[in-house]
């Protein structure tokens, strides 16, 4: 992982500076930057925080365009950390948390019904409705 690491840094910020602006050709370079960089716990961080929690502090601490650079970090961390590593006062303090988790679950059913090679009893009548409203229903399901 080091040396991948060491190759991944050197590669992108050689030929590219990070930037904390807008623009994204800077900005996802160091969103990717802070969740490497924060991968091991840092002197200048709390010992107590988890890999999530401090990729966000760090983004954070870089000014700039900080919301979007600690949303793109926070979102590649989470993605790697899992939903387990966010704190629980987050979850209480975030808005639309509830619709989130739901929505999300229902993406997963949604992806594991696709793969399994089946199809939804709504998913099969959206499919009816939508032949019907385009005058191409077959006879087969009109009988």
């Amino acid at each position: 992982m080091q040396i991948w690491h060491h190759w991944f840094l050197t590669f992108f910020f050689s030929a590219l500076p990070p930037g904390n602006g807008i623009a994204a050709l800077r900005s996802v370079p160091t969103a990717i930057f802070c969740v490497l960089h924060c991968l091991q716990p840092r002197d200048y961080l709390p010992e107590n925080y988890s890999g999530l929690e401090r990729t966000i502090a760090y983004s954070l601490a870089l000014g700039g365009d900080t919301d979007t650079i600690a949303c793109m970090a926070g979102a590649i961390a989470g993605a790697h950390y899992g939903i387990e590593s966010v704190p629980q006062s987050w979850m209480r303090c975030c808005e639309g948390a509830e619709d989130a988790d739901t929505n999300a679950e229902r993406l997963h059913a949604l992806h594991h019904q696709r793969s399994d090679g089946s199809r939804g009893e709504t998913e099969r009548e959206s499919c009816e409705e939508k032949s019907k409203s385009n005058g191409t229903e077959k006879k087969s399901r009109a009988n």
